[in-house]
C-alpha cells in the first residue's frame, strides 16, 4: 500500500450514521408527530431543494421556512431541532479520533471531504470540536460544486486544495461510502477506499496509522 499524502474522508454514512432532527424518532419527544413530515417536505417536495442546499444555494434558514410552510410548525422551532441533531451527531466508533491522531502523528493530512450543508461548519463542527482532529474541511456547500462533478477534466471539489498542498491525484486517497461510478477517478489514480461499514472505515484507519 502506497502511504498517501492526504487523506480524505466523507462525513455521512462514513465517518457518522447521524441523521437530521434524528432526535424527532423518539415517540416521547415533544415534536415527534412532525418528524415524517419534516423528512417528507425536505425530500419529496422540491426535488432540488437538498441538492441546492448542500451547494450553498440555500442557507439552513430558507430551508426551515420551506418546511415550515408545508408542515406547520414554526420554522424556528424547526431549526432549533435540526441544530440540535446537528450538534449531537457522532461519530461510528468512540475509536476514531485515536487513529486519526497516530495517521497525523505520521505526516499525513486528514481532511473531511463532504457533500454536505451550511450546517456542517455552522453547527457540527464546533459541537464535536472537529478542527482538533482534521486538518482541514472541504465541504461543497462552501465550494459550490460536489465531490464526483467533472469539468474538462479536471475534479474542482479537490484540485485547488491539492495544488495549494503541491500534490497530485496519485498522492491522495478517498474513504468513502459512495462509488464513484464514471471511473474518472481510477483513471487519474486517484485512490477511492470503498466504506460499506463501521469495519472497513477502521481497517482503512489502521492501515494508515500502523
Amino acid at each position: 500500500m502506497i502511504t498517501p499524502k492526504i487523506i480524505f474522508i466523507d462525513w455521512n454514512k462514513t465517518l457518522s450514521y447521524s441523521l437530521f432532527w434524528e432526535q424527532l424518532q423518539t415517540e416521547e419527544h415533544r415534536y415527534h408527530p412532525y418528524g415524517d413530515q419534516i423528512i417528507h417536505s425536505l425530500f419529496n417536495i422540491d426535488l432540488n431543494l437538498i441538492n441546492d442546499w448542500m451547494l450553498g444555494k440555500h442557507t439552513t434558514e430558507d430551508v426551515c421556512n420551506f418546511i415550515s410552510e408545508h408542515v406547520k410548525l414554526p420554522a424556528n422551532i424547526i431549526q432549533q431541532e435540526l441544530i440540535v441533531s446537528c450538534q449531537h451527531m457522532k461519530f461510528i466508533d468512540k475509536v476514531i479520533p485515536r487513529l486519526l491522531t497516530k495517521i497525523r502523528k505520521k505526516g499525513i493530512r486528514v481532511v473531511i471531504a463532504t457533500d454536505n450543508m451550511d450546517t456542517f461548519r455552522r453547527f457540527t463542527m464546533p459541537a464535536l470540536k472537529l478542527e482538533e482532529h482534521f486538518d482541514d474541511f472541504l465541504i461543497s456547500s462552501e465550494l459550490g460544486v460536489f465531490k464526483y462533478t467533472f469539468t474538462d477534466d479536471k475534479i474542482p471539489f479537490f484540485d485547488t486544495y491539492l495544488q495549494a498542498y503541491n500534490a497530485t491525484y496519485q498522492d491522495v486517497a478517498l474513504l468513502d461510502d459512495s462509488p464513484e461510478q464514471t471511473g474518472t477517478y481510477e483513471k487519474k489514480g486517484f485512490v477511492i477506499r470503498d466504506v460499506q461499514d463501521k469495519s472497513d472505515l477502521i481497517r482503512y484507519l489502521k492501515e494508515y496509522a500502523a
